[in-house]
This record gives structure tokens, C-alpha cells and sequence, in this order.
């Protein structure tokens, strides 16, 4: 029986591991190393369009990838004693290949290369086109009017991402809300409203309806400055566990709904104070605004005078005559108005 040597073992694994490799789609070629083919598989013939037999002894840079020498993480992996692997970016053409490639070695003594070419074109396209849209949608989060972050809520409040504006809107900065959990003594100053509202919003993180992830007109107080007022949204991101956090501010229309209810509570007063019956008419001759003289005089609730006739509390024979002079000193208001414009 003939005995097989170690080199012909050796030779015969290869063989075969090379077969077993015709299968895959990735060009895979072996050289020595002076870099001379010594097997490939069939991606990597049909990649360098030749048959076998004008591949194999050729130097790889004669065949593909074409180049004037080897490339140059290939030879300092040779030459390297302790080198057995390295990989490398190379284009060919319009294509991006991963150049990966092993050194095998037996005893310290070189053998042979194995050189996988993967082509990462669409992969490194795809790639490109994500930076592109992620940028894209970084550049509008960047500058929206409101304020825009994505964090953690528990086990503690941890941003991930902010734009310029949230800790604008929070009258923070970016220093004071990157430790985890900093965000309420950061924002909330006063300790009792700060637990309030701490509690508040956990609850109604934690309850699960985006119907509850809205809090409106909330204080930012700064001692000795001017409070202002924010709403805040959170939408919730199951899959990371996290939400997108908004805030926006509403310092405006707070003060003006405020001087509205303020102006309202004055007028209200100062109707009052007429010591005779006041009423306010619509176009229509109906009532809008009384005293309470009114509903003491003709002993209405007021439930029952919104929308009433004025004519109502005019005597029976005299509404038409009434009716008749407000009809034409309104048409003359109108006239008026009409000039002026």
C-alpha cells in the first residue's frame, strides 16, 4: 500500500476544499508566494473571463484584480512571520471589493494564500444612501422650530439624540442633560413641583396611550427670571425602547390667553358696578352680554337670556315702533362702516 506524505495530504485537503468552494459566489483564489495562482473557483474564473487552464501559475495581478504588482497588504502579510490574516478595500472598475485573505502556514514555514474577493458594491451603496437619509433627517430634526430628542425613560432618562432646541426650549444645555438622569433637576428647579411632575409624566409614560404622552403649558421657572411656559409630546418606540421626546414653547399664548381671562374678569367687574341695567346686543338684536340688574329686573336666570330679544323687555305696544328705529340706526351703522372703508 502506498504511503501518502504530509505534503500530499496537504495538497489533497486543498483540492478538495477548493471544490467544495465552486459552490459559493464570492472569487476565491489561492497563490503562492510569489503570488502565482494556484486554484480558484469558478466565480473567480468567470470574474477574470480566461479559462482555468490560462489562470492557473499566472501572478494574480495579471488576471484580476489587474495592477502592476501584488497588492500591498498581501505582501507585508507574507512577509510578516506572524501575519496570517488582513483585509483591504479595492476598486476594479465601478466595483468595490473587500479583499480578504489568510496566510497558512505549517511549522512557521509559508505555504500558500487564500485570497476572497467580495463584492460590496451595493452593500457600500446602500450603505452611502443610509448616511445620506439619515443626514437628511438629522438636517430637518436640526432645524425644526420645536424642540426634538430621543431618549430613554427608564431605567433612567438617557438621550441618544437632541437638536439645538430642546434644551433651548428647556432653558438648559446639552452639558447639564448628558448625564443619565440629569433631565429633571436640570429643568426643574423647584424640588416639590419636580417630583410632581416627574411622577406625572412616568405615569403617563408608562401607561402605554399616546393620548396620555401629552403635557401642556407646563412652567420653566428660573429663579429671578421670567417664567416661561412649554408643551411636551412623547412618542413611544416599542422596538428600542425608548420614545421621541418634543417640546415646544407656548410662553405667548399663555400670557395671552392669561390677559384674556384677565381683560374678561375686569370688563365683568365693571359691568357689574353699573348701578342701572347694561346689555350688549348682537347684530340680531339679541343679548350677549347683561348685569345682574337685568336678571333682578325682569327676574330671568341666566340660563334664560343668552339669545333673548331686546324687544322682550319692551312693552307689547311698543316693539313695533322700537323695532322700526333699531332696524334703521342699523342700517345707518352700516352705512357708515362702508364710508370709512
Amino acid at each position: 500500500m502506498m504511503e501518502i506524505t504530509n505534503e500530499e495530504q496537504v495538497e489533497q485537503a486543498l483540492q478538495e476544499w477548493v471544490s467544495a468552494l465552486d459552490v459559493l459566489d464570492d472569487p476565491i483564489f489561492v497563490h503562492d508566494r510569489e503570488c502565482r495562482i494556484l486554484r480558484c473557483n469558478r466565480a473567480y474564473q468567470r470574474l477574470a473571463a480566461l479559462p482555468f487552464e490560462q489562470i492557473i501559475g499566472q501572478h494574480y495581478f495579471k488576471v484580476f484584480p489587474k495592477s502592476d504588482g501584488p497588492l500591498a497588504h498581501c505582501v507585508t502579510t507574507i512577509n510578516d512571520e506572524n501575519g496570517n490574516e488582513n483585509e483591504d478595500e479595492i476598486t476594479v472598475g465601478n466595483r468595490l471589493y473587500r479583499s480578504r485573505f489568510y496566510v497558512i502556514r505549517e511549522g512557521g514555514r509559508y505555504l500558500y494564500s487564500v485570497h476572497i474577493l467580495e463584492d460590496i458594491t451595493r452593500q457600500r451603496h446602500d450603505e452611502e444612501k443610509l448616511k445620506q437619509n439619515e443626514l437628511f433627517i438629522k438636517t430637518v430634526l436640526d432645524n425644526l422650530p420645536i424642540g426634538i430628542a430621543v431618549n430613554t425613560l427608564r431605567p433612567k432618562v438617557a438621550f441618544s439624540y437632541m437638536n439645538d432646541n430642546f434644551p433651548k426650549l428647556y432653558r438648559t444645555t446639552r452639558e447639564a442633560l448628558s448625564t443619565p438622569d440629569a433631565f429633571w433637576e436640570a429643568v426643574y428647579e423647584d424640588r416639590e413641583f419636580r417630583k410632581k411632575i416627574k411622577k406625572q409624566v412616568t405615569e403617563d409614560a408608562e401607561s402605554g396611550y399616546p393620548s396620555r404622552m401629552r403635557w401642556s403649558d407646563i412652567p420653566i421657572s428660573r429663579k429671578g427670571k421670567k417664567t416661561t411656559y412649554i408643551s411636551a409630546q412623547n412618542v413611544p418606540l416599542p422596538d428600542m425602547d425608548a420614545a421621541i421626546s418634543m417640546v415646544w414653547d407656548v410662553t405667548d399664548r399663555k400670557q395671552t390667553e392669561d390677559l384674556l381671562r384677565s381683560e374678561k374678569r375686569f370688563s365683568e367687574k365693571l359691568i357689574e358696578s353699573i348701578p342701572d341695567i347694561f346689555f350688549l346686543l348682537d347684530k340680531s338684536g339679541n343679548l350677549i352680554r347683561w348685569n345682574k340688574n337685568v336678571e333682578t329686573l325682569f327676574g330671568l336666570t341666566p340660563e334664560q337670556l343668552p339669545g333673548l330679544s331686546a324687544l322682550e323687555f319692551i312693552h307689547a305696544e311698543d316693539r313695533p315702533d322700537i323695532a322700526q328705529k333699531t332696524k334703521k340706526h342699523s342700517k345707518r351703522e352700516r352705512a357708515s362702516q362702508k364710508r370709512d372703508c
